[in-house]
């Protein structure tokens, strides 16, 4: 999927993990094991990324481990994929708004992939505040 700002001030930007086993999900592991664990991943990550679709907004998936390949033979090739940057979780954060930024987007919303209850509408909310409010 190809966007730019200059069609569009929103982007939803889905933070997620390549589901391997051993290395996703580990505090699940005793409970799942590690197919388990890393089905798990994979599921919730398919869902948040089908409810994101439905709301036909630009979006990209920052993800760490794995390949752009595997990620693309998983979730699509039309989607933007682009590694998580260096440093914690805060860091890669603050990296991913300030590319998004750099982009020329104004409203960026960024979520996990553990939202089992998250749905298309909800997430148009968080958008919707940033385009109402002024600074």
């Amino acid at each position: 999927m190809s966007f730019s700002a200059e069609n569009h001030k929103n982007l939803i930007i889905i933070f997620t993990r390549y589901p391997v086993p051993g290395k996703t999900k580990t505090r699940l592991i005793t409970k799942l094991g590690p197919a388990g664990a890393a089905n798990l991943q994979r599921v919730m990550t398919s869902f948040v990324v089908s409810q994101v679709k439905k709301t036909n907004l630009p979006f990209k998936i920052k993800y760490t481990g794995g390949t752009k390949r595997e990620m693309q033979e998983w979730l699509g090739e039309d989607i933007v994929y682009s590694k998580q940057g260096k440093g914690d979780l805060g860091e890669k954060i603050k990296q991913a708004f300030a590319e998004g930024f750099k982009e020329g987007f104004t409203n960026i919303v960024l979520i996990g992939s553990d939202c089992p209850n998250l749905r298309a509408k909800l997430l148009k909310k968080p958008l919707n505040c940033l385009l109402n409010t002024t600074v």
